[in-house]
């Protein structure tokens, strides 16, 4: 069975291709044209020149701020300079969190909202995308619940991400440094 072109569910699907298509050209153009080829990569996280904390923060900051629709990077960049961050982490943690995983994230962050709050908004995520049917105080609902469950979401991945990315740098750094220690033993 075709869809029709006036179905909600296909304009709904045309919507997010478009979108997605379009977030992946500028993610493409960004790494092809901007950033410099390899620098932020995530294997790079564990060559960078810094403090165990000071990367785990940088790139525990990218992740989070990775997550907020549109472009996550710039304003993680923006954050890096600002609070005076390990940029290249950030930069490395704004881009892992990717276009494949954001759909997941959105669901639930809107579902840990609305058992959160109890601001009772639209009973399934289908039901929040198809915002237009639903009363403006519907969608005000809608919006409050999945940008609380987004909050919460943001912050415990935050810790998570802080936690073991500097427990793996600093255990990196130390067998890299007893490495170069036992080099420089004349024997």
């Amino acid at each position: 069975m075709k869809k029709e072109k006036t179905d909600k569910g296909f304009i709904l699907w045309r919507l997010i291709k478009y979108s997605y298509n379009r977030l992946l050209r500028i993610k493409r153009s960004i790494k092809n044209y901007i950033l410099p080829k390899g620098k932020y990569s995530y294997k790079n996280l564990f060559k960078i020149k810094a403090t165990p904390h000071n990367i785990a923060q940088g790139f525990s900051i990218g992740v989070v701020v990775g997550l907020l629709p549109g472009a996550g990077w710039v304003i993680a960049l923006l954050i890096a300079f600002i609070f005076r961050l390990n940029k290249p982490a950030t930069i490395i943690g704004a881009l892992m969190t990717n276009l494949w995983t954001l759909p997941i994230v959105y669901v639930l962050s809107y579902e840990i909202g609305r058992f959160l709050t109890t601001l009772k908004g639209p009973s399934s995520f289908d039901e929040f995308l198809s915002l237009r049917n639903l009363p403006l105080s519907e969608i005000f609902k809608a919006i409050l619940s999945f940008l609380i469950g987004l909050s919460v979401f943001s912050i415990t991945l935050g810790f998570i991400t802080y936690t073991t990315s500097f427990v793996v740098i600093h255990a990196i750094q130390k067998q890299r440094d007893k490495k170069n220690q036992n080099a420089n033993i004349p024997g």
